[in-house]
C-alpha cells in the first residue's frame, strides 16, 4: 500500500462524496426530491471511481483504506434516515425497522473489524463478496426510493425490496461473522 501522496484522485472522489452529503440533505430538507436524486447519483458515481482510481492509477493509500468505506456509511446512513422520515421523503417512506437493520449491520461489521484488526494485529479487514453485493443492494434501493419520490410515484414493487434488503444485510453481518472467526481461529492456530 502506498504512502505516497494523500491527495490521490481516489482520496480526493472519497472527500468529494462526504462533502456531496450535507448537500443531499439539505435538497431533501428543501424538498427537492430530482436534485436531491441526481446528487445522490453522482456521490455513488463517486464510490464506483474511486476504486477504479485506486487500482488502475495504484493509488491505494491508508487514508484511502479509512476515507472510502467511511464515506459509504456517511452517505448510506444519511440517505436511508433521511429517506425514512414521512415529513421529507414523500410518495414513499423507507421502513424505520428496515434503516434500524441497515445502521445495526454497519455499526457490528465497523465493530467487529476494529476488534478483528486489533486482535490479529493486521492492516485492515476486508470487504466480503456478500458484503458488496449487500452495498449493491442497499445502493439500489436508496436510488429507486429517490427517483419514484422524484416522480411522485409509489410503486407496489418497493416493498419486496425492502425485505430483500433486510435478508442481505442480515447474510452479511452473519458471514463476517463467520470470516472473522475463521481468520481469527486461523492465526492463534486454532483448528
Amino acid at each position: 500500500m502506498s504512502k505516497k501522496n494523500i491527495f490521490t484522485a481516489a482520496n480526493i472522489l472519497s472527500m468529494l462524496r462526504i462533502i456531496l452529503i450535507p448537500v443531499f440533505m439539505a435538497l431533501m430538507l428543501q424538498h427537492k426530491a430530482t436534485l436531491a436524486f441526481f446528487v445522490f447519483l453522482f456521490a455513488i458515481s463517486t464510490d464506483l471511481l474511486d476504486g477504479i482510481a485506486a487500482r488502475v492509477w495504484n493509488q491505494k493509500t491508508k487514508l484511502g483504506t479509512f476515507l472510502d468505506p467511511a464515506a459509504d456509511k456517511l452517505l448510506m446512513a444519511s440517505s436511508f434516515i433521511f429517506l425514512s422520515l414521512p415529513s421529507i421523503s414523500t410518495p414513499n417512506t423507507i421502513p424505520v425497522w428496515l434503516v434500524v437493520i441497515v445502521i445495526f449491520r454497519d455499526l457490528y461489521i465497523v465493530s467487529g473489524s476494529l476488534i478483528y484488526i486489533r486482535l490479529t494485529k493486521t492492516d485492515e479487514a476486508k470487504p466480503s463478496m456478500i458484503g458488496k453485493v449487500c452495498t449493491v443492494m442497499e445502493m439500489s434501493l436508496l436510488t429507486l426510493v429517490l427517483l419514484n419520490n422524484s416522480l411522485g410515484k409509489a410503486p407496489s414493487y418497493l416493498a419486496p425490496i425492502y425485505w430483500l434488503t433486510m435478508v442481505m444485510a442480515l447474510l452479511s453481518a452473519a458471514h463476517y461473522t463467520f470470516i472473522g472467526v475463521r481468520g481469527y481461529r486461523q492465526y492463534k492456530g486454532i483448528k
